[in-house]
C-alpha cells in the first residue's frame, strides 16, 4: 500500500481477512506476478505452513469475495463516494 496513492483506489497490495480460526492472504497487482491467494486454519495451523486454498476452495472464494467488497467499500470512502 506505500507506493499506492492517498487519493486513488488501492491498485497493489497484501490483503489480509481473519474470520474465525481462519485467514486469507490476498497478494494483487505485483508486477511480474499473478494474483494469489492462501488460506490458513490458524487453530490448527498457527505458524501458517499449510496453504488449504486449493483443499478448500469453497470457504476460499467466499472469504476473498468478503475481503474484495470490503476493499472496494474503503476505495469508495477514499474517493468520496458514499455507495
Amino acid at each position: 500500500a506505500k507506493d499506492n496513492s492517498a487519493f486513488q483506489p488501492l491498485s497493489r497490495g497484501t490483503f489480509v481477512l481473519i474470520k474465525g480460526t481462519y485467514k486469507l492472504i490476498f497478494f494483487t497487482g505485483y508486477s511480474g506476478h499473478e494474483d494469489s491467494l492462501e488460506l490458513y486454519d490458524l487453530s490448527a495451523d498457527p505458524q501458517e505452513l499449510n496453504n488449504l486454498s486449493v483443499a478448500d476452495p469453497v470457504r476460499a472464494k467466499q472469504m476473498k469475495e468478503e475481503l474484495l467488497a470490503a476493499r472496494q467499500a474503503a476505495d469508495q470512502l477514499n474517493a468520496g463516494g458514499e455507495d
